[in-house]
């Protein structure tokens, strides 16, 4: 559950990033990683509008 509303966190975060940069953001891609560096899932936010 915590994984989730932190993922639409950085999606928000993203977005406003691509706001302020003058880019229009398409997809916001996050990436959680392990403390050893080993990828463990990413999330797109083109995966997000388009299950709604």
């Amino acid at each position: 559950m915590k994984e989730s509303f932190m993922t639409l966190g950085f999606y928000m975060y993203g977005g406003i990033y691509a706001l302020f940069s003058g880019k229009k953001a398409d997809n916001v891609a996050v990436n959680f990683y392990a403390p050893d560096g080993t990828l463990i899932n990413t999330a797109n936010s083109k995966d997000l509008a388009e299950s709604n």
